[in-house]
This record gives C-alpha cells, sequence and structure tokens, in this order.
C-alpha cells in the first residue's frame, strides 16, 4: 500500500490505533501522520517536534502514545486526539530509539543510543533507573534497538547492537538473566515461552519458559518449511519442542501436530 503524501524514506515508527483501523506514522521529520488504511490516505499530521522520531508504542489499554525523539525526549500523547499529556526527557539527551510499556502499562522501558536503557513510572513520567551490567559504559556508537515485554510482565528483553544490556531481564528486581548477542529486535510468543530475536540475516529463538531445562537458553532450529498456502511455517525446535508459527499472524501459535491434524485448512488472511 502506498500512501500519497508519505515520501519513501519518512517513517521512522509505526503504530496501530483504534482497534487496528487507524494507523500513525511517524516520521524523521518530527512529526506524525494518521493515515487510514481502507483509504490509503493521510487523516491528519502533527508536527510533535523539531527532531527525528525514531519510535512509537501504544499504551496496552490504548489510551495513549510514547514517542521517542533524538533530541532525548520521549513525549506522552493521547492516541485519540495527539495532544501532549507529558513528556520525560533521557539523562544527558541521549538519543532514543525504542519505547515499550509494561503489559499493565505502569512502566516504560526506552532503548537509548549507548545501549543504555532508562525505565520511568508512567503516571508520573518519573525517572526510576538505568539498566546496565554491572558499571561497564557501553560505547557511543552503540544503541538499543527493540525492547519488548513478555505477555505476564515477568520479563522484559532487551535488544541491543553491542553493549552490555542486551538480554533477558528479570522484572521483579530488574537483573539480567540471560544475556544476547547483538540484537535489532525481539518479540515473545502471545504464550511468553519463547523468544524471537532478530540480527542481521538471521532469527534466533530463545526458551523463556522457567520450568524448562533450556530456560535462558538459544534453542536450536533444526528444520523449518512452508506450507503450501504460504500462511504458516514449522520449525523443529529441538528438546521435542516442535512448532509452528503463522506467517501472518502474531508468533507461535500451537504444537506441529495440531498442524498437521487440521491440515488443509486455510487460515483467514
Amino acid at each position: 500500500m502506498t500512501i500519497p503524501g508519505l515520501r519513501a524514506t519518512y517513517a521512522r515508527g509505526l503504530c496501530w490505533t483504534d482497534g487496528g483501523t487507524s494507523l500513525l506514522v511517524a516520521g524523521k521529520d518530527g512529526s506524525i501522520s494518521r493515515v487510514d488504511p481502507a483509504r490509503a490516505c493521510i487523516v491528519s499530521t502533527l508536527q510533535a517536534t523539531d527532531s527525528t522520531i525514531s519510535c512509537l508504542a501504544l499504551h496496552p489499554d490504548g489510551s495513549e502514545l510514547a514517542v521517542g525523539s533524538h533530541n532525548g525526549n520521549i513525549f506522552i500523547l493521547d492516541a485519540a486526539s495527539l495532544a501532549v499529556k507529558g513528556h520525560m526527557l533521557q539523562p544527558r539527551g541521549k538519543k532514543v530509539f525504542s519505547v515499550g510499556y509494561s503489559p499493565d502499562g505502569s512502566l516504560l522501558l526506552a532503548g537509548l543510543e549507548g545501549a543504555r536503557v532508562t525505565l520511568w513510572a508512567t503516571d508520573t513520567y518519573q525517572f526510576q533507573a538505568i539498566l546496565t551490567e554491572g558499571s561497564i559504559e557501553a560505547e557511543d556508537d552503540y544503541f538499543t534497538r527493540g525492547i519488548a515485554f513478555a505477555p505476564d510482565g515477568r520479563y522484559a528483553a532487551i535488544a541491543s547492537v553491542g553493549g552490555h544490556t542486551s538480554g533477558l531481564w528479570s522484572t521483579s528486581h530488574w537483573t539480567q538473566v540471560a544475556s544476547f548477542p547483538s540484537l535489532w529486535s525481539a518479540c515473545f510468543s502471545p504464550d511468553g515461552d519463547s523468544l524471537v530475536g532478530g540480527g542481521v540475516g538471521e532469527m534466533v529463538i530463545w526458551d523463556t519458559n522457567p520450568a524448562s531445562p533450556s530456560f535462558g537458553k538459544r534453542l536450536r532450529v533444526l528444520d523449518v518449511r512452508m506450507n503450501c498456502q504460504g500462511m504458516r511455517m514449522g520449525g523443529a525446535r529441538g528438546l521435542e519442542q516442535e512448532h509452528y508459527w503463522k506467517v501472518r499472524g502474531e508468533g507461535r501459535v500451537g504444537p506441529l501436530r495440531e498442524f498437521f491434524a487440521e491440515r488443509g485448512a486455510v487460515d483467514e488472511a
């Protein structure tokens, strides 16, 4: 889909709102445009800042939007009107590359240049902590590009390029329980038992179920196959944990045996 009025290099952040009927597009010029996908047109545009906007995140209840910028600010906007409700200024004005709300919406994580991550309270917009591994300072050319919370809120996955914060973090005491290599993005499965990370030319999978003997370990993907409709991908992960994924869905959706039980059925687009 092509949206008239949006340049090819314009979009720096995307976020669905209004139950998936509206798309917010953040621009390099500091503006946010509300797009109607059904009509493929821009409905309205807000000039949020004079700095590049790099990321967007919608509050779990859909009421507000966190907007990260290169001037070190995180703006909190009303999701309906895009009016500014508050802002959070990063320590030392570090560029913001990623933002993510906890499942209950009480906390916000912000990924910065230097591969640092800051923690904020959303009710007061107050700074809480900087997450680091020990006292090691990352170089400023590193950055944190991906943040994801487990569905139950027990863990947060932080995907950093370089630095020492990349890994799985316990949200009960904010300590790192597993480390990752350099990653650009991260996403939990709907049940929270698996984590997929995106790197340069690869996807990797970790087991995030504490009851599993492979908890926190990188899992082997022994084989993958696409089904004939091109809608699902099967993966044999080893440890007798075979699962399949929807290509146009929300990640791992069931054991591989269920896939064979319902073979021949066509997913809805």
